[in-house]
Order: structure tokens, then C-alpha cells, then sequence
């Protein structure tokens, strides 16, 4: 069956996906609003300007991906994987993500409102001059994430492990932490803790 879905300058509405594989293609402006995805594999693809509106993507994969410039909102992305994929200068908002493997991944410049990361796998994501308003990181691993020149409003990481986190102290405002992450931090800050 050809696939209708992803073509250039395509607009999904109202649609249920499935089983869709594409590897190493280059696409540009593929929207889907109101959507429902399972199983979509896009691997070692570029697709710039890929937009998911009020959509439900799961059981997906777009590991080692070039996603630069797109666009998410209103949307939920749950038990899939995106190892390696670039999401650089994208914009998310109102979006969800459960229980997903995203390590290694690029969020350079992206800018996140209202997002939620929920039992998610983001150690090595590099977040570099990002903008995050209203992020939640609950019970995921952000070891040796990087946040170098990021800027936080409102985000918390209380519930997820933060070893060799990169974060510049100048950006501690607005973080909310629990205590035994306040230890890292104070580390970070050069301060000595004693018991």
C-alpha cells in the first residue's frame, strides 16, 4: 500500500495510522491534526516542519531522526522510542510524553511550555540554550542531560535522577528540587556541606 501519510506538504486530519515505516527519507511540512499513531518507524529520516496537533502518537519509533523546526501542541507521545533523534528549534506545548526512550537526544534551542515528561529516558539529551516554562520531569533520567544556557520557568525536577547534570548555576531560578538533588546543586554552586 503507498503511503499517503508522509509526502511533502501533506496535511493529516482526523486520521488513524498504523504500521508505517519510513528510513532515510527527506520530507518537508507533514502535519497531523486530531490524529492517532501506532507503530510509525521513522528512522534516519529528515522531516522539517513535522507537526502533531491534538494527536496521540504510541508504540513509535524515530530514533536517530532529523526533526528540526516542528511543531507539537496539544499532544501526547507515549511508550516509544527516539534515541538520537534532533528536535532542535522546535516548539512543544501543552504536550505529553510517557514513558518514552528519548537519550541522546536534541532539544538545542526548542522551546517547551506546559510539557510533561513522565517515567521517560532522556539521559545525554542536550536541552542547550532551550526556553522551558511549565516543565515537569516526573521519575525520569537525566543523567549527564545537558541545560547549558537553558532558561527555566517553573520546572521541576524533584523525581528524577540528575547525576552529572549540566546546568549553568546563573539558571538555578524557578527549579524545584528535593533534597538530596540540593546536595548536587550546592556542589555545583561550590558549596561545602557538612553533617
Amino acid at each position: 500500500m503507498k503511503n499517503l501519510y508522509f509526502t511533502n506538504e501533506s496535511t493529516n486530519k482526523n486520521c488513524k495510522i498504523k504500521n508505517i515505516f519510513l528510513i532515510d527519507k527527506n520530507l518537508e511540512d507533514v502535519s497531523f491534526e486530531s490524529a492517532h499513531l501506532t507503530n510509525i518507524h521513522i528512522n534516519q529520516s529528515n522531516i522539517t516542519h513535522l507537526a502533531f496537533i491534538n494527536s496521540i502518537i504510541e508504540k513509535s519509533d524515530f530514533s536517530n531522526s532529523y526533526l528540526k523546526k516542528s511543531f507539537f501542541k496539544n499532544s501526547t507521545f507515549s511508550t516509544s522510542k527516539a534515541t538520537g533523534v534532533d528536535l532542535s528549534e522546535s516548539k512543544f506545548k501543552n504536550t505529553h510524553f510517557i514513558e518514552n526512550k528519548i537519550d541522546f537526544s536534541n532539544f538545542n534551542f526548542s522551546h517547551l511550555e506546559n510539557v510533561t515528561f513522565k517515567k521517560c529516558i532522556l539521559n545525554n539529551a542536550v536541552f542547550q540554550r532551550a526556553i522551558l516554562h511549565t516543565v515537569s520531569f516526573i521519575d525520569c533520567d537525566l543523567d549527564n542531560a545537558d541545560f547549558s544556557q537553558a532558561t527555566f520557568k517553573k520546572v521541576d525536577l524533584r523525581d528524577s535522577t540528575i547525576k552529572n547534570i549540566k546546568i549553568d548555576i546563573h539558571n538555578f531560578k524557578e527549579i524545584t528540587i528535593n533534597s538530596l538533588q540540593a546536595i548536587y546543586f550546592a556542589n555545583l554552586l561550590g558549596l561545602n556541606i557538612t553533617y
